[in-house]
C-alpha cells in the first residue's frame, strides 16, 4: 500500500432521518467531507431522502429505515431487526476506518457496542439535553450510547461542550467543539440587499429584493420549525399579545409541524394577526415566508443549536432569541441579532417593538448574521475539523 493510500480515510457517515433539517447539515457536511482528497466518504441513508444536496463521490448505502409512527410505517418497524442486521452487513462490505454517526438513531444507539467493533466511532451529539416535547427516553438512549462508546463526540460550541462535561465529565479527552454550518438556499443571496428599511418599513422600492420577489409585509415576524413546547409559542403569544397594544398590526407567522392545540385560547384571541401554517413547510415557501417576515423569534427554553436560526441567517434574517444554550455560540447581541431572558414575554414583547421602530438596524443585523454564519460556519472549515478528529481515530 502507498504512503498516499494509508493516508486516506474511509468514512461512513449515518444520518437515517429524512427531512429538509437532515438533506441541508448531512447533505453539506457529507458533501464537504467527500471534496477533501485524504478522505473516501459513504453515506448510510433513508431511502426516502433527498439526495439533491449531496454532491461529490460519496458512496450512498440507502437503508429503509422508518422514521415515524404512521399507519404505513408499521409494516417497516416490523422488519426493523432485518433491516439492521442489513445495515451492518453493508456497512461492514464498505470498511471503513471510522465511522460517524451524525444523527443518532435507535437502532445504532442501541448496536453501539456491536458497531464499535466495526471501526471506531464518532458521534454528533446536536443536543446534550433532550428537548422538552420530544421522544426523551430514545435521546437519552443516544446521548448514553455515546458517551460509553464513542472515539470522539462532536457538539456544537463551546457552551454545549461546557454543559456535556458538566453533565458527563467522562468524556474530557474525546469531545470536541464544532460549529453549526451554515445552510444556502435557492434564491437566499437575494435576502438582504434592501437598504431602505428591512421588511418592517413601508418602502416599496426594495420589491424583487427579498424571497424570490415576494412584497414585505410590515410589522411581521416568524416562527417556524418544528412545533414542540421547548420553542416558547406560548411565549411568543403572550409577547404579541402585548405588542398589539402599542402596534396593532403586528403579525406573527406560525410555520412548521406539531401541536399547537394547548394555545388555542391564544390563537383565537389574536386572530388575524396570526397567520398559521400547521405542517412541514417546502423550501420555495419558506423563501416566501422569510421574505414576508423582517425578524424570526426563537424563545425557546433550552437548546443546544439551532437549525432556525442557521437558516433565518441563510435569508439574511435577525433572531430575536432567548439567551440559552447554544444559541449564544450562534447570535451576537445588538449585532447578528437580539437576546431576551428565557420566558419573558415582556422582554420579548419589548424586542419586537424594537424591530418594528428601527428597521434600518434589523437590516443590517440581517446582513450580518448571514456574513457571520458563512464565516464561522464555513463547511470547508468544519469538514477540515472532522477529518482532523478521523486520522485520530483511525491511528488509535
Amino acid at each position: 500500500m502507498s504512503d498516499e493510500n494509508q493516508s486516506t480515510v474511509r468514512v461512513l457517515l449515518i444520518d437515517l432521518w429524512d427531512g429538509p433539517g437532515h438533506e441541508l447539515y448531512t447533505g453539506a457536511l457529507a458533501s464537504a467531507l467527500a471534496a477533501r482528497p485524504e478522505l473516501e466518504v459513504g453515506l448510510a441513508i433513508n431511502q426516502r431522502m433527498d439526495r439533491r444536496r449531496f454532491c461529490g463521490s460519496i458512496e450512498f448505502l440507502p437503508v429503509r429505515a422508518p422514521t415515524g409512527l404512521g399507519a404505513g410505517q408499521w409494516g417497516r418497524i416490523a422488519l426493523q431487526p432485518i433491516e439492521l442486521v442489513r445495515s451492518l452487513a453493508a456497512m461492514r462490505r464498505f470498511g471503513p476506518d471510522v465511522i460517524h454517526i451524525v444523527f443518532a438513531y435507535p437502532w445504532y444507539s442501541a448496536a453501539m457496542a456491536f458497531v464499535a467493533r466495526i471501526a471506531p466511532v464518532a458521534v454528533t451529539v446536536h443536543d446534550i439535553t433532550p428537548h422538552h416535547g420530544e421522544d426523551s427516553a430514545r435521546n437519552r438512549l443516544g446521548i448514553s450510547s455515546a458517551v460509553r462508546h464513542a472515539g470522539a463526540v462532536f457538539v456544537h460550541g463551546e457552551a454545549a461542550r461546557t454543559e456535556a462535561l458538566r453533565r458527563h465529565p467522562s468524556l474530557d479527552g474525546r469531545l470536541h467543539s464544532i460549529a453549526f454550518g451554515g445552510y444556502e438556499f435557492p434564491g437566499s443571496d437575494a435576502a438582504g440587499k434592501s437598504e431602505n428599511g428591512g421588511n418592517f418599513g413601508g418602502d416599496r422600492g426594495d420589491r424583487g429584493d427579498r424571497g424570490n420577489g415576494i412584497e414585505p409585509e410590515p410589522m411581521t415576524f416568524l416562527f417556524f420549525g418544528r412545533l414542540l413546547p421547548y420553542k416558547g409559542l406560548t411565549t411568543a403569544l403572550a409577547a404579541l399579545e402585548k405588542l398589539l397594544i402599542v402596534h396593532p398590526d403586528a403579525r406573527l407567522i406560525i410555520a412548521g409541524e406539531g401541536d399547537i392545540s394547548g394555545d388555542r385560547g391564544a390563537l383565537e384571541r389574536l386572530g388575524a394577526n396570526v397567520e398559521i401554517i400547521n405542517r412541514r413547510v417546502t423550501e420555495d415557501e419558506l423563501a416566501g415566508l422569510m421574505g414576508r417576515a423582517g425578524a424570526v423569534i426563537l424563545p425557546y427554553t433550552h437548546a443546544s443549536g439551532s437549525g432556525v436560526v442557521a437558516t433565518a441567517a441563510a435569508f439574511a434574517r435577525a433572531s430575536i432569541a432567548t439567551r440559552v444554550g447554544g444559541l449564544v455560540d450562534m447570535i451576537e447581541d445588538g449585532k447578528t441579532g437580539i437576546f431576551v431572558e428565557p420566558g419573558d414575554a415582556e422582554a420579548l414583547c419589548s424586542a419586537m417593538s424594537r424591530a418594528i421602530d428601527d428597521p434600518a438596524a434589523m437590516t443590517r443585523m440581517g446582513r450580518a448574521a448571514r456574513d457571520h454564519r458563512r464565516a464561522e460556519g464555513s463547511w470547508d472549515g468544519i469538514a477540515e475539523a472532522h477529518a482532523r478528529v478521523y486520522q485520530e481515530l483511525r491511528a488509535k
